[in-house]
């Protein structure tokens, strides 16, 4: 669990609504932060039980990102720049790292296939970033696409309070 992200702080970030049911953030296949946003807590979880929703979801999400990578219609596209890519190894680290922090200041931080997904009982918006950190909000399956609001989550209070924090391993 992350200690240095205040409970309070992640509350009132979600409070504008009651339809928000759990959020959490992944990190190298370990589930770092959860919290169940639910206002009726009658359903106590016991920490294997949570622990292996936690693993679910988490094998759904790659399961789900896997999918969407190859069924998308541009995928030959991807792999033509790959082998082109492929056949100039000899190109200028500079302009490769030009070209990343160029992609980076366009303010495209979604690294993941999809954005969100609906079943008939909830929806799943996910974000997930170019250091592999997973932003998973399940919500009530009519809430609008959330994902902007998690990489806003993900730009002010996770930035500030857990990745520039100096007391943060």
């Amino acid at each position: 669990m992350l200690k240095n992200m205040s409970h309070d702080k992640i509350t009132e970030a979600f409070e504008t609504s009651c339809e928000y049911y759990y959020f959490y953030i992944f990190y190298k296949n370990l589930c770092i932060y959860s919290i169940d946003l639910k206002k009726d807590d009658k359903e106590k979880k016991n920490k294997g039980n949570k622990n292996e929703t936690e693993k679910l979801l988490l094998g759904s999400i790659y399961a789900i990102n896997y999918l969407c990578f190859n069924i998308q219609p541009n995928k030959r596209l991807k792999n033509l720049y790959k082998s082109i890519e492929n056949s100039n190894k000899n190109l200028n680290q500079s302009s490769k790292r030009y070209n990343q922090n160029f992609d980076n200041m366009q303010g495209n931080l979604h690294v993941g296939n999809f954005n969100s997904f609906n079943t008939p009982l909830y929806k799943l918006h996910y974000f997930e970033t170019l250091t592999a950190y997973k932003f998973v909000l399940i919500t009530h399956k009519n809430t609008p696409n959330l994902s902007n609001f998690l990489r806003d989550i993900y730009k002010t209070l996770f930035l500030d309070f857990v990745i520039l924090n100096p007391l943060y391993q």
